[in-house]
């Protein structure tokens, strides 16, 4: 009995001892404040490194969602020069013209949401490099490789979510929302092609 009341009195003084709060982290570590993101060129450079790196990470813990790369194979399933011979599962539901005719098929969802973030997290980047400081041709690249990506990003949602730009009409269908500021988040409607 005496031994039990000391492992108890024992494990109480170890819970109680045991966390400090200077040990336990707070801050996220997959991202960084945008105030602190914005105070020198390194940082914005690693910001735009981070858009980089989204490129090719998988995201939401599937293998056909690896950003840019399944995006090209899933635009290339669906052309009409492309032969699907293997009846694996993998892109059958694209090549079958099935996946991107369904609003609720986790390959369109993936395909806006891919899109869109790195248009947002670019945004931020356009927004704020002026302010940070460093030097002025590093300032200039910086917000050069950032208007790419967006411009980049608009390009390949036009091709999955409008009509493909074609110099010989006057390509006023329906295009894509145009985001291009990281302040106005009023919803927007699509823009024509």
């Amino acid at each position: 009995m005496k031994l039990n009341k000391i492992l108890i009195l024992f494990a109480t003084v170890l819970i109680l001892s045991g966390c400090n709060k200077d040990f336990l982290e707070t801050r996220p570590t997959g991202s960084i404040a945008t105030g602190n993101v914005f105070t020198t060129t390194e940082n914005a450079m690693a910001a735009l490194n981070g858009v980089h790196r989204s490129m090719y990470i998988q995201y939401y813990d599937n293998q056909d969602q690896g950003g840019q790369s399944a995006n090209m194979i899933y635009m290339e399933v669906l052309g009409d020069d492309f032969v699907f011979t293997d009846d694996n599962v993998w892109f059958r539901g694209s090549y079958r013209w099935e996946d991107h005719r369904n609003a609720a098929n986790k390959i369109p969802y993936f395909n806006y949401r891919f899109y869109y973030t790195i248009i947002a997290n670019v945004n931020n980047i356009i927004d704020n490099v002026d302010g940070v400081e460093g030097p002025q041709v590093t300032k200039n690249m910086i917000k050069g490789e950032a208007l790419t990506y967006r411009a980049w990003s608009m390009f390949q949602m036009i091709q999955l979510y409008g009509k493909r730009f074609d110099k010989n009409s006057s390509n006023d269908t329906p295009g894509i929302p145009l985001i291009n500021s990281s302040t106005d988040l009023s919803p927007k409607p699509r823009a024509s092609v």
